[in-house]
């Protein structure tokens, strides 16, 4: 063999080991699927950049140490549907379920693949009833809600993810209640619905849209 066709099968077996490589590492690490609800990643960020951060806080960088596997169903039923069967499908580690509906789609996917979801109503007896009483329906023009700070359980849930990553089983992690709840009201919806908010209620709500 000639020293030129020596050094060309050495390069190409370098290669051919540092992809393997790179390969290998990155099938290593934890995979984990999030199903949302909006229809993508900008529509969802004001809580998706809080639920990256949290996992950061934690020492997980996405592709680096975690991979981590966004869908957005954009409020379609269906979508929802075929979403989760995709997630599961890719046989993640874990899938956060961030609505009633993810969880349900989700649950209906698989019985092996542990899930963190991020709202749930009443997950002891299933009642999986949308009433989304908090903050973002006020923005949004409703009247008044009192209900769990939505960022705060998003920020919450890649702490259950973490300990279930590091081997604690889920059918051990207790089912936490949000110990965070904000009261909001909307005086312009108020103004239109010809109602008078009482100043005691407004002296005691998170906060007041004007």
């Amino acid at each position: 063999m000639r020293r030129r066709d020596f050094i060309t099968l050495l390069g190409g077996a370098a290669a051919t080991w540092t992809l393997g490589a790179q390969a290998q590492q990155n099938k290593d690490i934890p995979t984990v699927g999030v199903l949302w609800h909006a229809g993508s990643a900008e529509e969802e960020d004001v809580y998706l950049s809080v639920l990256v951060k949290a996992f950061n806080d934690l020492g997980y960088v996405d592709g680096e140490n975690i991979r981590l596997d966004h869908r957005f169903p954009a409020e379609n039923p269906e979508r929802f549907r075929i979403l989760a069967q995709e997630l599961v499908a890719e046989k993640p580690d874990v899938i956060i379920a961030v609505t009633t509906l993810d969880l349900m789609e989700v649950k209906r996917a698989t019985s092996t693949i542990p899930i963190v979801f991020v709202l749930g109503r009443d997950p002891v007896r299933d009642g999986f009833v949308e009433k989304y009483s908090q903050r973002p329906f006020v923005a949004a023009g409703g009247l008044i809600s009192y209900g769990p700070n939505f960022a705060d359980q998003y920020r919450r849930a890649p702490g259950y993810v973490d300990r279930i990553l590091r081997g604690a089983k889920p059918a051990d992690l207790p089912v936490e209640v949000p110990d965070r709840y904000e009261l909001a009201t909307n005086l312009k919806t108020a103004k239109a619905l010809s109602l008078s908010v009482p100043q005691s209620l407004l002296a005691r709500a998170d906060e007041v849209i004007q």
